[in-house]
């Protein structure tokens, strides 16, 4: 102890003692720390969701006050809906009488249909009785022809007879009784010869008339077999034609009915309605943001923004411990989720450029994504300032 006095007492031995214990304590804080990367340039993040009108029009009732909660599909913000349900009316009042022209258009198809194939029916049935007549006529006309045959050869016998009684009744051979009979005889086969060549001619015109007949029926029944295609090609185009404005009356009522239900705004998630854009009476317009929610219930994170020196030895799964100065004595946990691809200033509105000018280097910094392992019952708010260590080990 003697020998230790002297030494306490002298002010070199002291300034050597405090210098070997702060090296020793930045030496062991050094080792401690040689595998944590920390930050206090972290937040809470969590969805923010923009509460937007789908229609124009004029703010009838809002339904929320700031920081109030509302559940998904809960009633946001009511747009007076009169001018709507007139065009709802109106678009249905359309799409009726468009259906009815459609309706009307098929019917008329059916008709005409019909209509072809009774016009072309009938045509066969004339052209076929008319050609039945033909055959008809040209079978009594041969049978008179071969009745002509007959009679020629009747008559010529006739006449023959004729001849040699007259002959003998000029000689006295005969009575005048058997030349009368043999003349009458003659006579009335000569007669009848010509009856039945006046049969053949009278057939035979008749005969020319029904086979110009059976010629127009065929006729008319090409004519009716070429313009039916054509009939009905115009007439299923016209039902094509009213089937198309039924779709288009149809999409119209459905957007009107679309719109008229998109005068209701809802919430498309749940959480805490804020940040109020509008007053009842405003006029509004498709896309305008007039309320957000913030879900900080479903999955918050934790954004810690990095110098480019410290990400290095960072990896995806790594353990990770956090405080938010909402909650300063709770160490809550996590992991790393994931490293940016890019620096925060390169994705901002206007990014740096340094290709031009003077330059001077500036440490940037990267976002990195933390995953909240546990909320641990504290309630997380959107941009809430963090603490982080991240375990590169």
């Amino acid at each position: 102890m003697k020998y230790l006095n002297p030494l306490l007492s002298d002010h070199r031995y002291q300034v050597g003692l405090v210098i070997f214990v702060v090296v020793l304590t930045i030496s062991s804080w050094s080792y401690a720390t040689r595998n944590v990367e920390s930050t206090d340039n972290a937040t809470v993040q969590c969805d923010l969701i923009d509460v937007v009108s789908e229609v124009n029009g004029v703010i009838d009732t809002i339904t929320f006050t700031d920081d109030q909660w509302i559940e998904k599909t809960g009633l946001a913000v009511k747009i007076e809906d009169s001018l709507f349900v007139s065009e709802l009316k109106r678009s249905e009042a359309a799409l009726a009488i468009e259906q009815a022209s459609y309706i009307d258009a098929q019917n008329n198809l059916k008709t005409i249909m019909v209509e072809l194939d009774t016009n072309i029916e009938r045509a066969k049935s004339s052209k076929q009785s008319a050609q039945s007549i033909v055959d008809s006529m040209d079978s009594s006309i041969e049978e008179a022809r071969q009745e002509l045959i007959a009679s020629k050869k009747d008559m010529t016998f006739l006449e023959e007879n004729f001849n040699q009684i007259s002959r003998l009744y000029k000689q006295q051979m005969v009575s005048e009784t058997d030349y009368k009979n043999a003349k009458r005889q003659f006579e009335s086969k000569q007669a009848m010869h010509s009856s039945i060549e006046s049969k053949i001619n009278r057939l035979t015109s008749l005969r020319d008339v029904e086979t110009n007949n059976v010629y127009l029926a065929n006729k008319n029944l090409e004519a009716l077999e070429t313009t039916k295609d054509s009939q009905l090609k115009s007439a299923k185009a016209k039902v094509d034609t009213a089937l198309a404005r039924v779709n288009v009356a149809q999409a119209e009522y459905d957007l009107a009915a679309l719109n008229l239900k998109r005068t209701n705004i809802l919430a498309k998630r749940s959480g805490f309605i804020t940040n109020r854009r509008i007053s009842s009476g405003d006029y509004i317009e498709i896309g305008q943001p007039i309320a957000s929610i913030v879900s900080c219930q479903d999955n918050p994170w934790i954004q810690a923004n990095f110098k480019e020196t410290q990400v290095g030895k960072m990896q995806k799964g790594q353990k990770v411990e956090f405080t938010i100065d909402t909650y300063p004595e709770i160490v809550f946990e996590g992991y790393l989720e994931s490293i940016s691809s890019g620096s925060g200033s390169t994705f901002s509105v206007l990014p740096p450029e340094n290709a031009t000018g003077n330059f001077t280097k500036v440490v940037k910094r990267m976002p990195v994504k933390i995953s909240i392992a546990e909320d641990k019952g504290a309630i997380f708010r959107i941009g809430a300032s963090a603490n982080v260590k991240v375990f590169t080990r």
